[in-house]
């Protein structure tokens, strides 16, 4: 057999990867996860966007994409309601974890007061930066 390696950007050679690796996947998996959106949005008075949370729910997990606060309303405790809501919701949804990365300019404080602990880390990514990953338990399996 001779193979040839080709670079560059091929949407349908790019599907085909996905599908066989979808595919492997479902052999060592019970089923394909649906993800289901999970967006909560603080609005002001007159309907601005002024703080969001961006995520989903799969496999029973949170998956925490984007948390954002307009800068002149953080620390007043917006943030914080942000990700209470998100856990709420996962909760409702009977996810039992939440996952999320942010880099050491971020929230990676924030995070870490509302129980999420660091389980890895990538330095250099950018150069000069390191990005965190953390998780929370969200229901206590503790007997």
């Amino acid at each position: 057999m001779t193979v040839t390696f080709v670079a560059g950007a091929d949407a349908r050679r790019a599907d085909v990867i996905e599908e066989q690796l979808r595919a492997f996947n479902l052999t060592h998996l019970s089923d394909e996860p649906e993800a289901v959106p999970l967006q909560i949005f603080a609005l002001d008075g007159q309907g601005t966007v002024v703080g969001g949370l961006v995520g989903k729910t799969v496999w029973g997990w949170l998956e925490i994409g984007s948390l954002w606060v307009e800068t002149a309303l953080r620390s007043r405790g917006l943030g914080s309601r942000l990700l209470q809501e998100a856990e709420n919701e996962a909760g409702r949804r009977g996810c039992r974890a939440a996952r999320l990365s942010t880099w050491e300019f971020q929230a990676r404080d924030f995070y870490e007061r509302h129980g999420y602990r660091p389980y890895g880390r990538l330095d250099g990514y950018p150069e000069g930066h390191t990005v965190y990953y953390l998780r929370k338990e969200l229901i206590d399996s503790s007997p």
